[in-house]
C-alpha cells in the first residue's frame, strides 16, 4: 500500500486508526489487522 494512499484515508476518516508519534503516523498490528478483517465483512 503506498505510503500516501493511506496518509490520503486518515484524512478522509478512512482507514485504520492510527497514532501520531512525533511528526509520523504509526498503525497498530491488531488495529490494521481488525480493520482488514471488518472490510471483508462489509
Amino acid at each position: 500500500m503506498p505510503v500516501n494512499t493511506v496518509y490520503a484515508w486518515r484524512t478522509k476518516g478512512y482507514g485504520p486508526t492510527g497514532r501520531r508519534v512525533g511528526k509520523y503516523v504509526r498503525y497498530l498490528p491488531g488495529d490494521v489487522e481488525q480493520w482488514v478483517t471488518d472490510q471483508g465483512n462489509s
